[in-house]
């Protein structure tokens, strides 16, 4: 299965321009109909032919499809394609890392976000009560605490070895990355997505951390590296 896409995130804006007059914002669906086609040139498709329903995978940009780049840190810049998908040039691995991470948030945001709640099965005090039996279950299959995740992250050297340090140091500098773009999306808040807004502004990312039912002072945009167990449900705000 592959999206349709690769915009960045729709802000509020952008969500009710669409629903207002259809307009969608940039790179929204502009890969959907080439993949789509697909379906019609099987069976007899030939080698040829794979250009038409295939987006070019290979590494780089060339100039001439060059739409926009960008460096949010002085060892890598992501050069957007024609498409808007990002190509992340780092001058070293860390900065790469990096790189990938603030791509990541800048594009998928709300969806990291909602499964970041997904893994830690508070996804209906985040999108709401409908999606308590998830939670339950969540939590009846990998009932973890907060010490318990913390514990399988710091293990990965004496489990994993080199790869362990590496796994750790990858996740470092991919969350650097996302708390990155947060941080500057607080600022600038059009570029936060605009599903904040529409399922409970006070779950927007910019806002304190809510401690049971009560803000406490740290701020909520910073992550902390997900546990092994829970790698798909991205990183963790700070304890």
């Amino acid at each position: 299965m592959l999206p349709p896409a690769q915009g960045t995130n729709a802000n509020l804006q952008d969500i009710i321009a669409f629903e207002s007059t259809g307009k969608r914002p940039p790179h929204t669906d502009d890969q959907l109909d080439m993949y789509a086609n697909l379906a019609y040139a099987a069976p007899g498709l030939k080698r040829s032919e794979i250009p038409r329903y295939y987006k070019d995978a290979t590494f780089g940009v060339k100039p001439g499809d060059v739409e926009s780049t960008e460096s949010p840190r002085d060892d890598v810049t992501i050069v957007r394609d024609d498409l808007g998908v990002p190509h992340m040039y780092g001058a070293t691995r860390t900065g790469a890392m990096f790189g990938a991470g603030y791509a990541a948030a800048e594009d998928r945001l709300f969806f990291m976000d909602a499964l970041r709640h997904a893994g830690r099965a508070e996804l209906s005090t985040f999108a709401g009560g409908s999606n308590a039996a998830m939670d339950a279950s969540v939590w009846a299959e990998t009932p973890y605490n907060e010490a318990d995740l913390r514990e399988q992250y710091d293990r990965a050297p004496s489990a994993y070895g080199r790869r362990g340090v590496l796994i750790q140091t990858d996740t470092q500098n991919y969350v650097a990355g996302i708390n990155r773009f947060i941080a500057e999306a607080c600022v600038n808040q059009s570029r936060l997505p605009g599903e904040y807004d529409l399922i409970d502004p006070s779950q927007n990312i910019c806002l304190p951390v809510t401690s049971g039912r009560s803000r406490t002072s740290s701020p909520r945009p910073r992550w902390w590296p997900a546990s092994s167990a829970r790698a798909a449900a991205a990183s963790w705000p700070t304890p």
